[in-house]
């Protein structure tokens, strides 16, 4: 399956947390950061599905770096709690569809007992 790379959006996602707005991005360096913590995009995915509240901490933490590299995963820690974990999560996982190509649709696999509407049986 081939990608579009004219569909990434590198979109920052605003987030209230620490007292004030923020924004998750991830950019190269991030990505970088998240292959050495989970090797590779597959392991970054499956982490950030797993409900790991580090898993959390580090993506929002590396989501962060490009604003103020000074910060430390505990310091974003103390941002967040069991009550906003859901919008963390949601912010996390719509910053990496802002920075990730889209799959090509044309490309997607088909399946050969699918009846097309051009070719009826």
């Amino acid at each position: 399956m081939s990608t579009n790379l004219d569909t990434i959006r590198n979109k920052k996602i605003a987030i209230n947390v620490g007292g004030k707005e923020r924004h998750v991005y991830f950019d190269l360096n991030a990505f970088a950061e998240l292959e050495d913590a989970f090797g590779g995009l597959e392991g970054m995915l499956t982490a950030l599905n797993s409900g790991s509240i580090k898993t959390v901490r580090k993506f929002l933490y590396i989501g962060f770096m490009h604003e103020d590299e000074t910060l430390t995963e505990k310091e974003v820690g103390k941002w967040f709690d069991m009550r906003t974990i859901d919008e963390v999560v949601g912010k996390i996982s719509e910053a990496m569809e802002m920075c990730l190509p889209e799959a090509d649709k044309t490309e997607e696999s088909e399946d050969p007992n699918e009846q097309s509407p051009t070719n009826p049986e």
